[in-house]
């Protein structure tokens, strides 16, 4: 019984929801590919480059794996504790039969507690939209985009780093940076109700410099 449900945990978070991953995120990059292309009024459309598929094929499971360990590591922790808890039902008269059902079902509710459910449905949200930027980046890229700007939606939900990297320009394939936290990031923020977005450019547009930073209207 507790090789069963060692087994059973494995298989619940490790393989299935990389691999489910995986596969929306490259789905995801492909749709970034063509919508990006319409972009830049590029033809024919593109097709996934391989280093690209292999950087996300990486970046999911590794993604899942740090994720899903702590429940993983709560469902092993506590696979001994429910392993004794059936034998102790079973030799006070239940049956072994009653005990599992008994003890499935209380594994079915840990699972449940351990995979906070947003918490998998954000990462899986989160992963495909940057898949989709990327793809789109990269179409940009090859249909002569030599810059991209960030932009954003502005309203009273709109968050103040949102607003602080409105309007920078950065070369298609460098970072943007925050100008005071330093942080960079290669596409805009992914969040719930996003209010960032970028565009391509294929030529430097008038600008001015705010500490060494490119923003242009």
């Amino acid at each position: 019984m507790l090789e069963t449900v060692k087994k059973l945990i494995d298989m619940l978070t490790n393989a299935k929801f990389s691999q489910i991953l995986e596969k929306a995120s490259i789905k995801a990059y492909a749709l970034g590919l063509h919508t990006g292309a319409a972009d830049v009024t590029l033809t024919p459309p593109l097709e996934p480059d391989i280093d690209a598929i292999a950087a996300i094929g990486i970046r999911t499971h590794t993604l899942s794996a740090s994720t899903l360990a702590r429940a993983k590591g709560d469902l092993a922790f506590n696979a001994d504790k429910l392993y004794r808890e059936m034998n102790a039902a079973v030799e006070a008269g239940m049956s072994e039969r009653e005990a599992l059902t008994q003890i499935e079902k209380r594994f079915r509710n840990l699972f449940t507690d351990s995979f906070k459910e947003w918490e998998l449905e954000r990462l899986v949200r989160d992963q495909v939209l940057v898949a989709v930027k990327e793809g789109r980046r990269d179409a940009w890229q090859e249909g002569g985009a030599k810059y991209r700007q960030w932009k954003i939606h502005l309203d009273k939900k709109t968050a103040e780093d949102s607003k602080r990297m409105n309007g920078q320009i950065a070369k298609i394939d460098v970072p943007y940076i925050d100008p005071k936290t330093g942080d960079k990031y290669m596409i805009p923020h992914i969040r719930p109700n996003d209010r960032c977005f970028e565009i391509p450019l294929f030529e430097l547009p008038k600008h001015t410099m705010k500490g060494g930073l490119m923003y242009a209207e």
